[in-house]
């Protein structure tokens, strides 16, 4: 699994392919999300949107908050999942994680507009389901 790294600290090409195989993974779910969002093939998604979170999760702990750039992708992806499951109340409890919490406010504060802009946009998205 791309998360699963304890047996490659040493090998920096391994590593830096599984760090590319997390970022393809996150552009996948956003493609994946938005087009199950435009085929009214939500609930296709639904059920797999538990383990989305354990694969957030743990690339957040792989990762840090170190790269915004990752960050980024990572809150997009969060609120393109609010925007959509606006209806479903279970979502909160994991939209409101302190990783998830963390990386808004780490875009929040980054130099750049578009940093700021996607913590935002992922913030009303839960903020609606509040």
């Amino acid at each position: 699994m791309s998360t699963d790294i304890g047996d490659y600290q040493n090998d920096q090409d391994t590593l830096e392919f599984m760090r590319d195989l997390r970022e393809e993974i996150i552009d996948q779910y956003v493609t994946i999300l938005m087009a199950a969002g435009d085929t009214n093939c939500l609930e296709s998604f639904h059920q797999h949107l538990n383990q989305i979170f354990v694969f957030i999760e743990q690339t957040l702990k792989i990762e840090g908050y170190n790269d915004p750039r990752i960050v980024r992708m990572i809150i997009a992806l969060v609120g393109d999942i609010a925007t959509q499951f606006s209806y479903n109340n279970e979502l909160k409890a994991r939209l409101t994680q302190q990783y998830i919490e963390q990386g808004i406010l780490m875009l929040q504060q980054q130099p750049d507009q578009d940093s700021k802009e996607q913590a935002q946009y992922t913030l009303v998205a839960i903020k609606k389901l509040m």
